[in-house]
């Protein structure tokens, strides 16, 4: 039977897997472009997402207005967060006893990401952070590595919504790479996609508004 994961547990393994030694992160690859990283045969979430519109037009378009929303929230992160590159694993999983499984998935990317992961993966959703992150930055400042800032604690939970669409993006990749796909992968595109929208409105990002094209008036009702 499998141990519960411990929060306090996962944040010091994960501090000390990390350490005080920092990687420089490529950013064509990191999470934070999620929609423009490649995948399988050079798919990215966004050509695929072009590819998904012909026969799924108004759930690739709300997918891509999430990739939007949770780009535009992190855009001003983006420069803090690069600066606390790590070995992350994209495929973060635990071990029976409830710690940390070995890496099998090897990233360099942002450190928060990973965090993200832990909170997303292996604990019970996002209110289950407080005690990862403590422990992480605990764990790190007994070694003396640089806690974490406020901007990477702020980032964690959007992170958490380009998990969702990091997922869905290699569903679709592996679809779209096919010379003649099957059936797309609609069930999975409607579950993560609602996923992410939904983090983002308890996030409160806001969603986009449809300005009226320039020159362009409401039309003249008849009066009678």
């Amino acid at each position: 039977m499998s141990e519960p994961a411990d929060p306090v547990r996962l944040g010091r393994e994960l501090a000390a897997r990390h350490g005080a030694d920092l990687v420089d992160v490529d950013e064509t690859r990191t999470l934070l472009q999620v929609a423009e990283s490649p995948r399988v045969d050079d798919w990215t979430l966004r050509s695929a997402l072009v590819r998904f519109a012909q026969p799924e037009p108004d759930l690739s378009s709300a997918i891509l207005e999430s990739v939007r929303r949770t780009q535009a929230a992190l855009d001003p992160m983006a420069r803090e967060l690069l600066r606390h590159g790590v070995v992350t694993d994209r495929r973060l999983a635990s071990t029976a006893e409830g710690g940390l499984a070995p890496v099998v998935d090897p990233l360099d990317d942002v450190r928060v990401a990973d965090l993200a992961r832990v909170v997303r993966a292996l604990l019970d959703g996002d209110h289950a952070a407080a005690p990862v992150v403590e422990a992480y930055d605990a764990a790190l400042e007994a070694t003396g590595a640089e806690p974490l800032s406020a901007v990477e604690r702020a980032a964690i939970p959007l992170l958490a919504v380009l998990l969702d669409l990091d997922e869905l993006a290699d569903v679709l990749a592996e679809w779209a790479s096919t010379t003649a796909p099957a059936g797309p992968p609609v069930a999975d595109a409607k579950r993560l996609g609602r996923s992410a929208f939904d983090r983002l409105g308890e996030l409160g990002v806001a969603r986009e508004t449809r300005e009226r094209p320039p020159g362009r008036r409401p039309p003249v009702r008849n009066r009678r």
